[in-house]
Parts: C-alpha cells; structure tokens; sequence
C-alpha cells in the first residue's frame, strides 16, 4: 500500500519556541565589559606627596608662630659695655737685653739710682762667667765668692750665669745654678755642668713657684737643710736661656723699699727669648777682637780682662792699661775667598792690629793671637804701650 500524502492544505506545525531556557543548559552570559584601571604606584606617590607637602607647611606654620610669641616675651635686655683693658704698669720701665743669652727683660725706673745695668763676662779657674750687674759700690757689695774672690757684685739686684765646664773651686751657691728641670714633678736645679762635678739637688717645695716653662721664683728665707737659696730678705729667679754655653741665668734680688715682690713678679712678667742666629767662627773671634780692642781705647780694664786667658788674667791683673790710643784697625788681607777661609778654619788666629793716638799716622803694629780655652776665643796678649 502505498503511503499516503497528507493533504495540502494541512500544515504541520512545529512546536513553538520557548522564551526559556531548560534548566539543565548553563545561562547564557552577557559580554563583559572591561574598564581601565588607574596605577597603583602613581596614586601612592601622589598621596604621599601629598602628605609630605601639608606637614611641611604645618612645621613651618607653627614655628613662625612660636617665634612670634617668643618675640613678644623677650625684654629689651641693655649690653653691658666691654671694660678697656687695663695699662701695662710695665710700659715705662727701662728695657735690658742680652745678646750673649739672647734675652731681654724690664727693670721699674727706681733702679736709676743704682746706675746702668751692664753685662759682664769673667774667667773663672776654668770655664767663664757672665754678669749682669749694676756698678758696685763699696757700701752695697754683696759678693757671689766661690773661690778666690770669683763671683758677680749683684748689690740689691744681679744675674749671674756660669758656663759649661765652669769650675772655681767650691761650687753650690744659688747663683752658681746652672738651670732646673722637673721629674715627675719634683723640681731639681744642678750645678757643675759639663764637669765631673756635676750633681742635682730637689728644690724644697714650700719655696718654688713655677712662673713659666722657663722661669721658676725661689722664695727667700731661713732653711735647716743646705743653705744655698735666698736669705729671708732677699728673693730669686731661676732661668733656662737658650744659649749653649750659659744654659741657665739666676736672679736674685733684697726686697726693700725700691722692689716689692709684686714688682719682682712683674719684672719676670717681661722676660722675652730671643732666636739667636749661630754666627760662624769667623763672626766670633772677630767680634773677640773688636771687643778687645774697644776696651783699650775706652779704658775698661774689666771687660778687656775677659778676652784674656786664665793664664795672663792672673799674670796682669794688677797692670794699668796703656793709654793715650785712640782708634784701632785690623790690618789682616786676602787675595781670595779661600785663603781667608783657611786663616779662620785654624786653631790659633793671629791679628795684626794698630793702635793709634791722635796725630799719630804711623800707630803702634802688635800681634794680636786668639785661641780657644774652654769653647771661647780668648788671648794671652797684653796691649802695647804707645
């Protein structure tokens, strides 16, 4: 049988659609859109910044505030006006200075009554020394004796210093010292230097002041133990020179109606040391000579005594200086820079020397010969006479 047809005009219907999904198919998702998202770091940055700026400006805010109500607290203090420096009470006093121990220092004006101080340099048994003095008198002499009449005339005021190698029989007076140093503290002058006597002895501590590195005061006074220092009216200095033959300077003066202790203190107040240039041989035994030959001309028998050797000192102590000699003049030549470094490179330097009087154009010529005795030019010449 064949099938049949449905008839044309039959539609088939199909079953509609349904608005709903089944439940068991996954619901459909619209599209999602994806917005842009803005830095991280960038936003943490800004804010900070932020932050920084506003305390900033807050920091700044309550200081200029706080400095407002402390300006309107402070009273108008008024400035105590600077007190002038008072006057050096040493500005009139009269200046010494020491070109053999290169220092200088101020004596107060009362002491024109004593005289000019003057330098000195003397010869001992062996070794020299030194004297700063003013000119003794036979009512006021107080005499440094160490053996057989040696010592300074230091009156009511002097300086003495003995050389390296100074020896004159019994050292250990207190102006024979020959510097001081402290150990641990303990301060120790000592004599003899540069001899087998050499010794050192601790000062006692109720009577040194230390007024500098280089000056110590020793006070005056009656002592049970080894009487060396000061006697109860007088005071004293001891000071570290710079020179290498008289390494050490003692002071010692009479406190009286002319010095108090104040102004002794203000006399140490001016010491001053000076940088002295070496002079060469040359130089030395040069100015020997010339200091030699000034003293004839100036009739200062003392200062021609200290050019002299021990030797000859002893031998025309009791000789009167020639005189009527008015100039001098040193004759020696040389042809050439060499020949005249050789005359002072030896141990014994001759001199020709002429002494002249007035209207006299011929002079006296002698022989002037330096040699060396204790580390000093010195001769054992005796001026002519005219």
């Amino acid at each position: 049988m064949e099938p049949t047809n449905p008839p044309a005009d039959i539609k088939v219907q199909q079953p509609p659609i349904s608005q709903t999904q089944s439940e068991d198919q996954p619901p459909i998702k619209p599209p999602e859109i994806i917005k842009p998202k803005k830095p991280f770091r960038t936003t943490l940055f800004v804010i900070l910044f932020v932050v920084t700026l506003a305390a900033v400006l807050g920091y700044f805010v309550y200081q200029n505030y706080l400095l407002k109500k402390e300006a309107t607290n402070i009273t108008p203090t008024q400035q105590s006006p600077i007190p002038s420096q008072s006057p050096d009470p040493t500005s009139n006093w009269v200046v010494f200075n020491s070109k053999t121990l290169g220092i200088e220092f101020k004596i107060p004006p009362q002491f024109e009554k004593y005289g000019v101080l003057g330098e000195t340099i003397n010869s001992a048994e062996k070794g020299t020394y030194l004297c700063i003095t003013f000119p003794a008198k036979k009512s006021s002499v107080v005499k440094n004796v160490i053996a057989g009449g040696t010592g300074c005339n230091i009156g009511n005021f002097g300086l003495e210093s003995n050389s390296v190698g100074f020896e004159a029989g019994q050292m250990g007076s207190f102006l024979s010292i020959q510097g001081f140093e402290y150990k641990n503290d303990i301060p120790y002058v000592y004599w003899g230097a540069g001899t087998q006597y050499e010794k050192q002895f601790e000062i006692p501590s109720t009577i040194v002041t230390k007024i500098s590195e280089n000056i110590i005061k020793i006070k005056g006074g009656t002592y049970s133990d080894l009487q060396i220092w000061p006697m109860e009216s007088q005071i004293g200095a001891i000071i570290k020179t710079k020179n290498t033959t008289y390494p050490g300077l003692v002071l010692e003066a009479t406190l009286n109606k002319d010095l108090s202790e104040k102004e002794f203190d203000q006399i140490l107040s001016t010491f001053k040391f000076l940088e002295q240039n070496q002079k060469s041989e040359k130089e030395v035994v040069l100015s020997a000579a010339e200091s030699y030959l000034d003293a004839i001309i100036s009739q200062n028998k003392q200062g021609l005594m200290s050019y002299l050797t021990i030797e000859a000192a002893e031998r025309y102590k009791n000789t009167l200086l020639p005189t009527g000699f008015k100039t001098h003049e040193i004759l020696n030549e040389f042809h050439s820079v060499q020949e005249e470094t050789d005359f002072y490179k030896q141990t014994s330097i001759p001199f020709a020397v002429k002494l002249y009087q007035d209207n006299d154009p011929e002079g006296t010529l002698f022989t002037l010969t330096f040699t060396k005795e204790n580390g000093l030019w010195k001769t054992n010449v005796w001026p002519p006479q005219p």
